[in-house]
């Protein structure tokens, strides 16, 4: 595409100013694309952690409210030895 403004340029009907234009021109939607699609990518994985976290928030919380907190009991276990021996 800008070769045709090369050539214009050599026979001195341009300036080289015109030709980088002409190039950014050609260049640009291919960089456009580029950045989209590493933005979708990007977004996808936030959305999938973002996901995740939630739902492995909402079995912790389902969990406590039936009565079955790991966490929870690892520590009441921890107070207890605690005072045993104190």
């Amino acid at each position: 595409m800008w070769e045709g403004e090369k050539v214009k340029l050599e026979a001195g009907a341009s300036t080289s100013y015109q030709v980088i234009l002409r190039e950014r021109d050609y260049t640009m939607p291919d960089t456009r694309k580029s950045v989209a699609m590493a933005n979708y990518a990007k977004a996808i994985v936030k959305w999938t952690v973002n996901r995740s976290n939630a739902e492995a928030k909402q079995h912790r919380i389902l969990d406590a409210l039936n009565g079955r907190c790991p966490r929870f009991h690892r520590l009441r276990l921890a107070a207890a030895g605690r005072r045993r021996f104190s």
